[in-house]
């Protein structure tokens, strides 16, 4: 319910979160909720990425591009400035590494550069049995 001075009143379902029992913070939470969008959107590039790296018939800057290309497209070309990929044994076989370093958001896309890094793994596809 709304009163005549624009606020809302008791027993008011449209208060942001009153239905499901949250209570609101405002901007810090639609920032929060950016925060995290852009860094599963950069998680999953980094890992898509790091897939196609090690697949046996590419070459590792091939993973870096579809990185990029995925970042790009869902958060634009600025947070895809500084990704890179090599090979390390990390999980104990070869596997491929993409590392993708950008900006933490923390007034809408504004940000500290470089404040977020995020790696995704992937083990090398091989042709032989030995790995």
């Amino acid at each position: 319910m709304q009163r005549s001075d624009g606020v809302l009143g008791p027993g008011s379902a449209s208060r942001r979160g009153e239905a499901f029992g949250v209570k609101s913070h405002g901007r810090d939470g639609e920032q929060f909720a950016l925060t995290v969008y852009v860094r599963n959107v950069v998680h999953d590039a980094a890992v898509e990425g790091t897939h196609v790296a090690a697949l046996a018939d590419t070459e590792d800057g091939e993973g870096v591009r579809r990185t990029e290309l995925v970042i790009s497209r869902a958060v634009g070309r600025g947070y895809a400035q500084n990704v890179t990929v090599r090979e390390t044994a990390a999980l104990g076989v070869p596997t491929m590494e993409v590392t993708v370093r950008t900006t933490l958001p923390l007034i809408g896309l504004l940000g500290v550069p470089s404040g977020m890094e995020v790696t995704g793994r992937a083990p090398v596809e091989s042709f032989t049995e030995n790995g």
